[in-house]
């Protein structure tokens, strides 16, 4: 959280907006240390998630990344990048054609991203190496 040089900037908007990040800091002091913590604990969700995958554990990998609404909401952090990990699952579990469906999707979805640029480049080593330019 970025807070402006005038804090009574910050109290205005933190009025204006009840619902943002700096008024709930400014109610609660704790807000920060938990919303750090639910940061690192999807960090280790993504990263157990991603370890299913390359053990070969697609459905598994799957199945966790559908529960994450569930369990963060639908706007959890990090959610361009399990949507990369969802484009892999769909690979292993439905074939290379809903592969690229899912990494194009990805590209759609989240562009000007990392997660774009990644799908992308999957893209076109999957459809015989042609240039990832060719997909934008």
């Amino acid at each position: 959280i970025i807070l402006k040089d005038n804090v009574y900037d910050d109290l205005k908007f933190a009025n204006e907006n009840p619902d943002s990040d700096i008024a709930k800091s400014l109610q609660d002091p704790n807000f920060l240390k938990a919303k750090e913590k639910e940061l690192s604990e999807i960090n280790q969700y993504y990263e157990d998630t991603y370890s299913l995958i390359q053990n070969g554990e697609v459905e598994d990998a799957f199945d966790r990344i559908q529960s994450l609404p569930k369990k963060y909401g639908n706007n959890y952090p990090l959610k361009p990048r399990f949507a990369l990990l969802t484009a892999m699952c769909r690979g292993g579990l439905e074939g290379i054609e809903e592969y690229v469906k899912a990494l194009k999707s990805v590209s759609t979805s989240y562009p000007d991203t990392e997660e774009d640029k990644k799908a992308k480049e999957m893209v076109a080593l999957l459809t015989n190496g042609k240039s990832a330019n060719e997909f934008t």
